[in-house]
This record gives structure tokens, sequence and C-alpha cells, in this order.
């Protein structure tokens, strides 16, 4: 079964793996019959064979879930399985070797051979050890190659330069994760091997694809589960842009319709799980969770000095260039909190916008420092605001600053944000819950912090 859960990025659904994967373990009688494959799709973007990475990676993860001992006691029965004509071939051959080689030396009578004096009892017991030693290595070295499964020997394979044969290769793959599974699966009646595929929408559109033919032909047949993390509409259009591509020529009749993607995926994903959004309550106590204290040090440190827990020490001394060592600490305010709440609904709804934000408020804060005074608190309010603004409407701060520099506002009470074009509505809704803190010309004059903030955040020319 493969289930597909959606989501924009950003969204939440690593996380969301991450919850299931500690749910299943609670869930489960005994910890061993669960079995978690961690795929990042991402990472095999340049790959050749991406599907064969999967591959590897689910049979690698099942080996390690049987303990050392049940792993070779799976690599020995595969080997007699699928390679014993090879196996008996190789190990006959070396006893034979090894018989031949003890006949030798017993029927050489103890007579000299060339460099070796084989009448000292030394010299043949040596003789006899290393004889025996090089067939037991080479025999032992024979039982592991042929031990080792064909996901695990894909590098290996895939110098061939017929494709024809990799075709054929993937059958020999699908067998062996069949086989490895239900080995497992013998042993632990109860357990379930969970594939938890991740970032496939940050792959290119021939990786995308690929990565898809290979749950559906690779995994699907094997007894497992997947949980396929995807942004939805942007694999559709993946799907879409790989197909379409290849019909330039044909007739009209013959190209792909616009639901095609759309029963693509259908085919391959049984049913999807779509993340919801967040509502206000919830985006407010996940920044309760970030917004703990920060302190930063902006001196060298000093013996016996050190942050307090969950404190983050940063040396910014040379930057600020400071004419004196000293400890400054800069820590979410009051007034910082509460602006940052009653502001964030016009950031998209989405968990890691919010903790951008929140990293960005600190960072400007810290760069912007120079002594131990605080802004105002109105100015603290006004700062999260302009850098709610810097960050969805970068576009438009040089606009506003250019208004203020040519003084093209007609009062310095004005609102400057409220003055751009097409910004009224956008504004009116930034400001529901903080209605009395403009931003006027004053505030963006040069030299201001709100100025300064905004050659940080944005990069202005």
């Amino acid at each position: 079964m493969c289930v597909g859960v959606e989501a924009p990025w950003g969204k939440g659904k690593s996380s969301f793996l991450n919850l299931v994967e500690h749910g299943l373990f609670a869930l489960a009688k005994k910890k061993t019959d669960v079995v978690v494959v961690k795929f990042d799709a991402w990472q095999y973007d340049s790959a050749e064979q991406a599907w064969a990475g999967l591959a590897k990676a689910v049979i690698n993860d099942i080996e390690t879930s049987l303990g050392w001992l049940g792993k070779w006691r799976l690599r020995a029965r595969y080997a007699w399985k699928f390679r014993r004509r090879r196996l008996l071939a190789g190990t006959s051959a070396g006893l034979v070797g090894l018989v031949i080689g003890i006949g030798l030396f017993l029927a050489s009578g103890g007579e000299e051979l060339p460099g070796v004096d084989l009448k000292e009892p030394a010299a043949r017991l040596f003789a006899g050890v290393t004889g025996i030693s090089v067939t037991a290595l080479v025999l032992i070295g024979s039982g592991l190659r042929l031990s080792r499964p064909v996901a695990d020997r894909l590098s290996d394979y895939f110098a061939r330069p017929n494709y024809g044969e990799r075709l054929g290769f993937q059958h020999e793959v699908i067998r062996d994760l069949t086989w490895c599974h239900s080995w497992l699966v013998r042993r632990r009646k109860d357990c379930r091997v969970i594939v938890m595929v991740d970032d496939l929408d940050r792959c290119t559109d021939e990786k995308t694809v690929e990565l898809l033919q290979a749950i559906n032909l690779v995994l699907a047949g094997s007894g497992l589960y997947v949980l396929l993390c995807l942004d939805g509409d942007v694999v559709r259009r993946a799907v879409y842009r790989h197909y379409a591509g290849q019909e330039e020529e044909l007739p009209v009749k013959f190209q792909l319709p616009d639901d095609f993607a759309e029963d693509y995926l259908r085919k391959i994903v049984q049913f999807s799980v779509h993340l919801p959004g967040s509502s206000t309550q919830e985006r407010i106590r996940y920044l309760d969770e970030l917004l703990q204290p920060a302190s930063v040090e902006v001196a060298p440190s000093t013996a016996g000095v050190a942050p307090a827990d969950g404190d983050v020490a940063v040396q910014l001394s040379q930057l600020l260039q400071p004419t004196e060592v000293k400890e400054t600490l800069v820590k979410d305010t009051a007034d910082d909190i509460v602006a940052l709440k009653a502001y964030q609904h016009v950031l998209e709804d989405n968990p890691r916008e919010l903790k951008r934000m929140v990293n960005v408020h600190r960072f400007v804060k810290i760069a912007l420092l120079r002594d131990d005074e605080q802004q105002p608190p109105r100015t603290q309010r006004l700062l999260v605001q302009w850098l709610m603004f810097c960050t969805v409407k970068p576009e438009l701060v040089p606009q506003a600053l250019a208004a203020v520099d040519l003084a093209m506002i007609p009062s310095p009470n004005t609102d400057v944000l409220a003055g751009l074009p097409g910004m009224s509505d956008w504004v009116a809704r930034l400001r529901e819950n903080l209605p009395q803190d403009i931003i006027t010309p004053v505030d963006l004059a040069p030299g201001t912090a709100l100025r300064q903030a905004a050659e940080l955040a944005v990069h202005l020319p």
C-alpha cells in the first residue's frame, strides 16, 4: 500500500513522518515489530539510478533490523537458495584445490623444494598452515560475494553498458526485496516494514517520475507499506511535463488530457492524507515555543561567563567593533512577543515561515545592537511590523523608502505603508490587532532602526 502525504513545502510533512514513526513504535507490541526505512529522494536527484538507491536502502534496513547473527543467517540462506550452483561449484573447486595441495605436501616426503627446507618440522607446519589459510580465505570470500543480495551489488552492476541487462536486473531486485521481506515476516509475523519517502517534490521531473515508477514496480510487489510525502501540485506538474514533452509531434487526439497527471498518480498512491492548515491559536502556541529568551554575546568570551540554557552565544565583535569588552544580552521582549503574535496572520500558514520570521527578527536586533539600552516599546513593535512587511512584500520596500527620501509623503504623521499603491487592504489586515502602531516617514528616516533593518532584511541596491 502506498499512502500519499500531501502538503506544500514547509507545511510539516517531515514532522508528520516523525509523528507516524513515534506512533508506530508506541503501538507495536515489540520494538522489533516495526522497521522504518527513511529515504530522502532529493539526495538521489543526481544519481544515475535512483530506484536502485531506494531498493538498497530498504534491504539494508531489513538486514540491520535482524541483528548481526540474523543478517548472516539471511545471507547464507540467500546464497543457498539463489546461488546454490555457483556456491557449490566454488566450494568444490576450493576443496579440490585444498586436497591436492595437502596431497602434494604429504607426497613430497619431506624433500627439499626450491628456497624451502621442508625437512624442518617448522617449515612443513608453516607451509601447511599457509596453504590451508589461503584456501579458506578464498572459500570464505567466494561465499561472502555470493551471499550479497542484488541491491548490495548495484554500484558494481551499473558499470555494465547494456541497458537491456539493467532492466532484467530490476526484476532480480524485486525478487530480492520480496524474499528478504518474507524472511523477516516468517520470523516476526507481526512485523511491518514502512518506507517513508520524503522530498520527492524537490527532484527534477525525470527523477520524480523514475522514483514514482520505482515505488509502483519495485516496492508495490514486495509487501511493503509506503508513505510518500509530496507537494501534490508540484509532482503532478512534473509528471505532466515529463510525458507531455514526448508528444510534440503527435496529433491532437493522441495528446495527453488535462487530468493525465492526476490519473497517473492515482495508480500509484492508493489514497492521500492532506495535512490541514493551522488555526490562529495553533500558530500562537508555536510562537510561544519559539519565543524563548535568546541571549547573544557581542564581545570575546570571558572566563566564567557562559550563556544560560537555551541561549545562543554568537561572536559579533568583528562586526560591531565595540570600543570596550562587554557582554550584552538581547532577549525577546514583551513588546516583541505581543507584536509577533499580533501580526503573524499576514504570513503564509506555514510553520517554517513563522520560524524564519522569528530568526530574521532576532538577527536584525542583534545586528542593530549598539549599547545596553533597548529601543522604546513602540519602536520594538514597529520593528516587527516592518520586518513582516519586508518579508511578505520585499519588492515594495525600495518604493516605500524612496517615497520617504523624496519627501513624497505630505505629512510626518502619514502612514507610509497604507499610502503605497494597492496596499490599503493588506495594511488594514496587518494592523487589525494593533491599529495605533503606524509607520511614519520619521520612523523610516536614514539612520533609524527601521531603515537599518530594511538594509539587513532585504537586499537593497
